[in-house]
């Protein structure tokens, strides 16, 4: 709610991009030491919850979950901080249809990101940011175009291959 209070102000508060990392940066702290201190098991005689799944794969699963949900938002809000915080926002009061049309598309470029990453085949980013290029290839001319494209592109692709390399990174520790 309060996000999208601050996506309508015309003057976008300029801190909404770190606000927003900070916000998730202590809900996974906090989620993380809640889990440690509880000492929560998926299976075994003592268990607050039984699954058909070790803990480790539960655990793997529910961290896709939440960095896929994660990328579906808060990705979305820390892309726009970036580009409010470079100047590259667009000036012009946007379109709201096209507004959200962008907002799909960079999700799904998120989340196209973020598997092929958990996959471990990196080249398929660059077919994926290439193709998006492609398709918007004529409005390039445009400079003030061409700096919002490439730096909420590169941005939104960086934010998921991070989110990706954690995941794969906690998922190696498990």
């Amino acid at each position: 709610m309060v996000r999208n209070k601050l996506a309508l102000n015309k003057n976008l508060n300029k801190l909404t991009s770190e606000w927003e990392i900070i916000v998730n940066v202590i809900v996974v702290l906090l989620a993380g030491y809640i889990i440690a201190r509880s000492e929560l098991e998926v299976s075994g005689s003592n268990s607050l919850i039984v699954f058909p799944l070790s803990s480790g794969r539960f655990s793997i699963g529910l961290l896709t979950i939440a960095g896929g949900i994660f990328l579906l938002d808060g990705a979305t809000q820390i892309t726009r901080g970036i580009l409010a915080k470079t100047g590259s926002a667009p000036k012009d009061v946007i379109d709201t249809e096209e507004y959200t049309r962008g907002k799909y598309i960079g999700n799904l470029e998120r989340l196209m990101v973020f598997a092929v990453v958990l996959l471990g085949s990196y080249e398929t980013i660059g077919f994926i940011v290439a193709g998006k290029g492609l398709i918007r290839s004529k409005e390039f001319e445009n400079r003030d175009f061409a700096e919002y494209f490439l730096i909420g592109t590169f941005s939104s692709t960086a934010i998921a291959v991070a989110v990706g390399l954690l995941v794969k990174l906690a998922m190696a520790r498990l």
